[in-house]
């Protein structure tokens, strides 16, 4: 501790800061026994010019979430801003601490900070650099705007983004166009890079960045950045939308002033406590959690293991295939006329490493084996089936293979007690005519398994009861009438087909709706068209069916699934890099 006086009054204590233009100390005001930070800024043109700039608009401004000046000295080629000593955390080292923020927090801070920009447009002072680095979050939630060293009068003489010396000022993240560009500045400006701390607080990244500055200022002079709720679903595009405005390339497409702008943020607001108070309670909670080692909320627990998912995405898919195939080969293996216990794991264990390291050929395999297997059922439906594989392989397997197994996998999910799962995720996740080709071939795949198995799913009513009960199926299917001939003698199987593609049809179409709700609507819908679908067709075809029991039932289970997986999936794009650290 340096026991010299500085200033004959301050006792410095520790160095808070230090930048190109200035350093930060604490100090005791030893006159009023009053703690401080002094602001030291050594002599010259251009920083005589930022110290009495800042001097002179900090002293024009009283306001609760504006740091307090309590004096300025100019003393020894020195300059001294004697400033009110903020405890606190500057919101860039939360942000680095916990990535992004809530939304009801983070409207709770940018209120503040509308207050505080509301009070400095007041009194013609536009701050020009508001980021995460000049707020600072107080114990008791209050929020404090800091640092109005380039900062301007509007009345100054054309307000302009550049220094007498034409070098840009501002920070280049948070810069708006008409900074980057040199062009007139007014309050609109200190809304845009508002706009921008949004979008770094709800989605954890910036709008606009590069690796260099001029990469930057390209992208905020002509790129458009996704909108928030495309990024992260949890964001309201109600939310969404004042970001997006607020971050408009023109002015004149912005909110016309900053009280707007709070007002739209106090509206999407669910809490009607005061916005410290919420800031307060919701930071604690957050540092209560982390020190806990724990999520404090299960959206946390979703947000990391999206995160997670995403990270390792194509490694989950690949493995996740070959496994699917090697699940595929182990069910079918036993059904070859050649086995033997022997043989129980060279098939399944072949086919997972070449579907692991070469993904059509393993598929081509699979399709091979399966292909043998209806040939022990009917040489005349393996011919068949062999045809259709080769043109499966061609048209889908050969290019997407991870795609063209998913119909194969319908047995598989079936066996979980949770069929329809199949059709409503398919729906949901690819376009609508992909999506009902899949659903129809996964309900097709479902009879063949149930024919040469001999299974029975329990929900299933695909088959008559005699032939599930363990009828042989060799050499039923001699020519193409009597594979026609059964067809119609199980009308279901086309039915049931059917119903499935419809079902995922409906939901592709309305994949445009990308938010939580949108996706909702679409498994309500999907969940609508099943309905109705083993509702009315099962007494058209005079087929005794216990709704409540083979439908109801396992429809109920597949949704449960299907919402836990759009819980966590809901979004794609969670593997969001951090934002580079603020300069």
């Amino acid at each position: 501790m340096n026991e010299t006086l500085l200033l004959e009054r301050y006792k410095i204590l520790e160095p808070l800061g230090e930048g190109g233009f200035s350093k930060v100390v604490k100090a005791v005001d030893t006159k009023v026994d009053r703690v401080v930070a002094i602001k030291i800024i050594p002599a010259g043109r251009q920083a005589a010019v930022r110290a009495l700039r800042e001097a002179k608009t900090v002293a024009l401004l009283n306001h609760p979430n504006i740091v307090t000046l309590y004096e300025f000295e100019q003393r020894d080629g020195n300059y001294y801003l004697i400033m009110e000593f903020v405890e606190g955390q500057n919101l860039a080292t939360i942000l680095d601490k916990f990535g992004r923020l809530p939304v009801e927090l983070v409207a709770a801070i940018a209120v503040q900070v509308c207050e505080a920009l509301e009070c400095a447009h007041q009194n013609d002072v536009i701050h020009r650099d508001i980021k995460p680095a000049n707020l600072r979050i107080l114990s008791d939630g209050r929020v404090k705007v800091m640092d109005f060293g380039i900062a301007r009068l509007r009345s100054a003489a054309k307000t302009s983004g550049v220094t007498a010396e034409n070098d840009i000022v501002g920070t280049f993240a948070y810069m708006s166009p008409e900074q980057a560009s040199g062009e007139t500045a007014d309050e609109r400006s200190d809304l845009f890079s508002l706009g921008v701390l949004l979008y770094r607080m709800v989605t954890g990244g910036l709008p606009f960045s590069a690796d260099t500055p001029a990469g930057t200022i390209y992208k905020i002079l002509n790129e458009e950045p996704g909108q928030p709720h495309e990024v992260d679903e949890l964001i309201s595009p109600i939310l969404s939308q004042i970001i997006t405005t607020a971050i408009a390339k023109s002015p004149d497409d912005r909110f016309p002033t900053i009280e707007e702008l709070k007002t739209r943020l106090q509206r999407c607001s669910r809490s009607s406590d005061p916005p410290a108070m919420i800031v307060k309670e919701m930071l604690g909670e957050l540092r209560e959690a982390q020190r806990a080692g724990v999520p404090g909320t299960l959206e946390s627990i979703r947000r990391q293991v999206a995160s997670w998912l995403q990270q390792y995405q194509d490694t989950l898919i690949t493995t996740g295939f070959a496994v699917g195939a090697a699940l595929c080969a182990a069910w079918a293996t036993p059904h070859l006329p050649f086995f033997s216990t022997r043989l129980n794991l060279l098939f399944p264990v072949g086919i997972f490493f070449l579907a692991l390291f070469l993904p059509p050929a393993g598929f081509a395999a699979l399709l091979a084996l399966l292909a043998a297997v209806l040939w022990q059922t009917s040489p005349y439906l393996g011919v068949v089936a062999a045809l259709i594989s080769v043109v499966y392989w061609m048209t889908l397997g050969r290019g997407f293979p991870q795609i063209a197994i998913l119909p194969l996998l319908a047995p598989v999910v079936a066996w979980l007690k949770a069929p329809f799962l199949f059709p409503l995720a398919v729906g949901l996740i690819f376009s609508p005519v992909l999506g009902a080709f899949l659903a129809g071939f996964g309900a097709g795949s479902l009879a063949l398994a149930e024919i040469i198995g001999r299974l029975n799913y329990s929900w299933s009513i695909s088959l008559r009861p005699d032939l599930i009960s363990g009828l042989k199926f060799n050499s039923q299917f001699k020519d193409l009438s009597s594979l026609f001939g059964y067809l119609k003698s199980q009308p279901w199987i086309l039915w049931q087909a059917g119903i499935w593609a419809a079902a995922a049809a409906t939901m592709g179409t309305m994949r445009r709706f990308k938010t939580r709700v949108g996706r909702l609507l679409a498994v309500g819908a999907g969940w609508a068209v099943l309905s109705l679908g083993y509702k009315l067709v099962p007494p058209y075809l005079k087929m005794k069916y216990d709704f409540s029991r083979l439908f109801l039932q396992p429809m109920v289970f597949s949704l449960i699934i299907l919402l836990v997986l759009i819980f966590i999936f809901q979004n794609p794009s969670t593997g969001l890099s951090r934002a580079p650290a603020e300069k």
